[in-house]
């Protein structure tokens, strides 16, 4: 059964979690934040000498982040319904390419997140791949204390595209738009031809608060993708596409849930597919 420890670091700009109670290790078992630090550390050493090894070269800092949320974690549901992406080798998302954004370090007048009708547009161009997009997803980071404010907009090449707020609750927004929130929110997109030009742009509706925009990076997969929601869960089928319609868990409250999974809505209700697929 996963779940979030009382003592977890909730802020919006934690990016992994790892497990971090009754850890066993040199015969001793210990909990605490000291424990989920190591287990973080050894996956990127993990990843890091698979990259060595196939390719005589290491990932970037910016990309080891992406392949940890992508390719190494899956979300998990603290009780009052936020999420946050828990470290789990075995859950990765399939996709087929990904592309890195403009980034920043730090915050400055460059990639400040505006108010007003004039976004902030972070773009890029692919090429040379020739086939479609069947579903995406988009690691994002920007600082903002109330990100619930900020309006995302995601254009693809075919003049396409999906506009999403972030979640509220915390300040600042690190995750997986398309699984960690918002699960299946780049469906209109499929079809756009992934080659071609790419446009994020960002605008703060309130116009109460500053934020800046961090970092991004959109990755896409192919329409043979085979969904998969079954120990995932939560919302997306790890195709960029929703598991409400072919949910291989449980299905609560109207929504799809891996298992040990707990009702946001209600924690006393969890997925156990031995009791019943539906509650």
């Amino acid at each position: 059964m996963y779940g979030l420890a009382p003592f977890s670091n909730t802020s919006g700009m934690v990016d992994l979690l790892g497990p971090g109670v009754n850890i066993t290790a040199g015969g001793w078992i210990s909990s605490g934040t000291s424990q989920a630090t190591p287990h973080v550390a050894g996956a990127i050493a993990a990843w890091q000498s698979y990259r060595y090894s196939s390719t005589s070269a290491f990932w970037t800092a910016f990309w080891m982040h992406k392949m940890l949320l992508i390719q190494s974690s899956a979300p998990i549901l603290h009780t009052d319904g936020r999420r946050f992406q828990r470290l789990g080798f075995d859950q990765r998302i399939q996709w087929d390419l990904s592309y890195g954004l403009p980034y920043y370090f730090r915050e400055s007048a460059e990639n400040k997140i505006p108010s007003g009708s004039s976004p902030l547009e972070i773009s890029g161009s692919i090429s040379g791949y020739g086939w479609n997009v069947g579903g995406a997803y988009l690691t994002l980071d920007i600082s903002h204390i109330n990100p619930e404010n900020v309006l995302v907009e995601v254009l693809a090449p075919n003049a396409s595209s999906v506009a999403f707020y972030l979640p509220p609750g915390q300040a600042h927004f690190t995750g997986v738009v398309g699984r960690t929130i918002l699960p299946g929110v780049f469906g209109p997109l499929s079809g756009s031809p992934v080659d071609g030009p790419w446009k994020i742009r960002f605008r703060d509706t309130s116009g109460t608060s500053t934020g800046n925009y961090l970092q991004a990076a959109l990755h896409f997969v192919k329409a043979s993708c085979t969904p998969n929601c079954n120990a995932v869960g939560i919302g997306d089928d790890t195709c960029g596409g929703s598991c409400e319609s072919h949910c291989e868990a449980c299905v609560i409250d109207d929504a799809c849930y891996g298992l040990g999974y707990r009702n946001a809505s209600n924690p006393c209700e969890a997925c156990n597919t031995d009791a019943d697929a539906n509650a």
